[in-house]
């Protein structure tokens, strides 16, 4: 399951067709019926989780957490979380030439990637994530 929550103070995107290129890239086991959530946030969040979490004081497109085993207060499993930074996206879609929410798709799918221990530390490694990214989202209306 997949739940996806906007906390950007002041941007909004149309959330429709994020869940389904999540749910795409999730892999059909393993989900255990866990939920992954995806939150949608700011750079000023996104600077603070990243600060707390790597070291680094600055803010990131996406930072993927995986939570093994984890439970909520309702007993539900998560799987993991994404977050997204809008402002990261608003900024990446001018280099890309794509529009925001299809920058937001890039970023869920490599987010997912990166709980699925994809990662780009190198040329290699990133080579392989890029491809599998644009494996999952090929044929993505935008």
């Amino acid at each position: 399951m997949v739940w996806i929550e906007n906390i950007h103070p002041e941007m909004e995107i149309e959330l429709k067709g994020l869940k389904g290129i999540a749910q795409k890239a999730l892999p059909p086991t393993n989900m255990d019926g866990r939920i992954l959530n995806l939150i949608l946030t700011d750079d000023v969040y996104i600077t603070n989780l990243n600060y707390r979490f790597t070291g680094r004081n600055r803010p990131t497109d996406v930072l993927s957490f995986p939570f093994p085993g984890e439970r909520l207060p309702t007993e539900e499993k998560i799987w993991g979380e994404v977050y997204i930074s809008l402002d990261r996206a608003a900024e990446q879609v001018k280099d890309y030439r794509v529009c925001l929410k299809e920058e937001v798709k890039r970023l869920v799918v490599h987010g997912i990637l990166h709980l699925l221990g994809y990662d780009h530390r190198t040329e290699e490694e990133a080579k392989v994530m890029r491809e599998k990214e644009d494996q999952l989202l090929q044929g993505e209306p935008q």
